[in-house]
């Protein structure tokens, strides 16, 4: 008897102690809990901090950043699958949303929706493993900050759930986390790290092959065969073939080449500054794929999203930025057309060398234009078509942040600075972003909700919702 009035007392404290927290918070860091009789705290997954995302991508992109064996394809493969464990382990807490195993054919998915989760605790933990598991060969250092994180967010949480409640939350997370690491393994892209360069070329090498540009050889030769998060971006999203091999000066390609060869003769100080703006190597920035994924971050913060809707865009944003550098890499491989380089070396000018270096693999398409068209059509669908923003995200490497009146028009900028840099024949930069545009569009058919609803767009979900 004694202990049932004390479990009743308890209880009614922890209530107490919920609502007075919840009367000093701002509106976008409000906690709303209620008090379920001994099983825990309720937590309305629209109602935890997005900032509990935000840090998490935070880190993921720093250790991109720097850590080894980060090349693009490999950069856009973590970041994909980190936004999948976000959102599923958060979707059972999202009553108007479904988990994304059917569309994406995820075994072991959807996990116990019936317990009583704090969800913010179950998204810190699958966020924890996943850096740990998608991360590469960590240092010791790193493995601290990821534990340092996790440990953070457990503390802000812990005043909003029991000790059942959260043991329980953070295995929820981290059985996510590795039945999506599990699904992970058979893609095809798990040794991108270790594998990253190969021996690939023909020989002899017929007129119009590509030829390595340094002795690394052909990076990540079979990274186009690996398997999609989304099944449609596999067909229909190929361009057609890149123009014949031709040395004749009325050629289709003799043209491209002499519009490479023209621009980099006339470069202003504006397309040179675009040039390096964009260039993101591996490395020293966090990769092509990297950049667009801190423009959402960008525009999240900007938006205030709340977070079951940060949590559909970070997902959204990773299959299409994913998708798109395998899409890119199936064509590079299959057709290991010509650099811009090695044409004009040999055609026009011998010891031409370009504004900026040629990366180690094939020609056609253009990886930045595949992956920043997919990104313009996720963020356009997410924040409107003619959304106005300021591009931060170089500022830590002294470049002046560029204005674009649409995501769009960002993605052709980043497009065309692979022109400025000598790197792409336009015909690749053009074919590369309908390439991009149509996997963005499969990403945005995907139905979250569990009933059809509005769109998910400026004028809908993430417009109204702040």
């Amino acid at each position: 008897m004694c202990n049932k009035k004390y479990n009743t007392v308890l209880n009614l404290f922890m209530m107490l102690i919920v609502l007075v927290t919840l009367d000093g918070c701002e509106d976008n860091n409000k906690v709303r809990a209620v008090a379920k009789e001994s099983k825990g705290i309720i937590i309305d997954v629209k109602n935890l901090p997005t900032d509990l995302a935000l840090k998490w991508y935070e880190l993921e992109l720093k250790l991109i950043r720097r850590e080894p064996g980060f090349t693009p394809p490999v950069a856009a493969r973590t970041i994909g699958y980190t936004g999948i464990v976000l959102y599923e382990s958060l979707v059972n807490g999202m009553p108007e949303y479904r988990s994304l195993s059917g569309a994406l054919k995820i075994p072991g998915l959807p996990l116990n929706d019936e317990a009583n989760y704090h969800w913010g605790l179950c998204a810190n933990s699958a966020l924890a493993a996943t850096l740990k598991q998608f991360c590469g060969s960590l240092s010791v250092n790193d493995i601290t900050e990821i534990e340092k994180l996790e440990a953070y967010f457990n503390q802000q949480f812990s005043s909003s759930s029991n000790d059942e409640q959260f043991h329980e939350s953070v295995k929820y997370g981290r059985a996510v986390a590795e039945a999506i690491f599990n699904w992970s393994k058979s893609d095809g892209g798990q040794n991108g790290f270790q594998n990253s360069y190969a021996k690939y070329s023909a020989t002899p090498l017929p007129p119009g092959m590509w030829q390595p540009t340094a002795f690394t050889g052909g990076l990540l030769p079979y990274w186009g065969k690996n398997r999609y998060l989304l099944q449609s971006n596999r067909e229909g999203c190929q361009p057609p073939p890149p123009p014949l091999y031709s040395d004749e000066k009325k050629s289709v390609l003799y043209k491209q080449a002499m519009e490479v060869y023209s621009v980099f003769l006339r470069l202003t100080d504006e397309q040179a500054e675009i040039a390096k703006f964009w260039a993101d190597p591996p490395g020293s920035t966090f990769t092509p794929a990297g950049h667009s994924m801190q423009l959402l971050c960008q525009t999240i913060k900007d938006r205030q999203l709340l977070l079951d809707s940060a949590a559909i865009a970070f997902s959204k944003m990773g299959i299409a930025l994913n998708d798109a550098f395998i899409s890119c890499w199936e064509t590079k491989y299959k057709y290991n057309f010509i650099r811009p380089i090695t044409y004009i070396r040999k055609n026009i000018k011998k010891d031409w060398i370009p504004f900026l270096g040629t990366p180690t693999f094939p020609e056609y398409s253009s990886g930045h234009s595949v992956q920043s068209a997919a990104m313009a059509e996720v963020m356009s669908s997410l924040f409107g078509n003619d959304y106005s923003f300021t591009d931060y995200s170089n500022d830590t490497l002294g470049y002046v942040p560029r204005h674009f009146n649409s995501f769009r028009e960002c993605a052709k900028e980043a497009a065309l600075s692979r022109l400025y840099g000598g790197i792409h024949f336009p015909v690749s930069i053009q074919n590369g972003i309908m390439q991009g545009e149509k996997i963005g569009q499969n990403v945005n058919a995907i139905n979250f909700r569990k009933k059809e609803m509005e769109d998910l767009s400026l004028g809908g979900e993430l417009g109204k919702r702040k």
